[in-house]
């Protein structure tokens, strides 16, 4: 008696590999107990498994699930059961570019011919101030005197 496969959604038997034999299926081939060039196929197997079957065609009967990189276009696919879909844009690192190197924020600016600053303890605009640590706004000389409380 050979190999019984069985699926891993249903765990229904899909296929029998007789012994000493190799059996294609979804791309990969199964082998058989006994069977000839066995380490070398299980590598290949790997090999194609880690490169999602990347090539011009996709696998013969794929299964729902199966991934397949369609060197064509350069785009991961997956098998859905009625036919292959596109999964996202996945482009190549070579083509990602960098267009401006960011600068790190410097801790004073100038808003409006008004002096903004960066404190320890939070920001300074003219005469507002921020304290990070209370969460408040003070404004000196307003007709109010309250403080201003920001939440999250």
């Amino acid at each position: 008696m050979g190999i019984i496969l069985t699926k891993t959604d249903d765990y229904a038997s899909i296929v029998e590999v007789p012994n000493k034999t190799i059996k294609e299926l979804a791309g990969i081939k199964l082998v058989g107990k006994g069977a000839a060039n066995m380490v070398t196929t299980n590598n290949e197997n790997l090999l194609k498994i880690l490169q999602n079957f990347a090539g011009d065609l996709p696998p013969k009967n794929p299964m729902p699930g199966q991934l397949w990189y369609d060197t064509t276009v350069q785009s991961l696919k997956l098998f859905h059961g009625n036919g292959w879909i596109e999964l996202t844009q996945i482009k190549r690192r070579d083509e990602f570019k960098l267009k401006k190197k960011l600068q790190p924020l410097t801790p004073s600016f100038d808003i409006l011919n008004n002096s903004f600053e960066v404190t320890r303890n939070g920001l300074r605009l003219s005469t507002l101030e921020y304290n990070q640590e209370e969460n408040t706004i003070i404004i000196p000389n307003s007709k109010r005197s309250d403080i201003i409380i920001i939440s999250n």
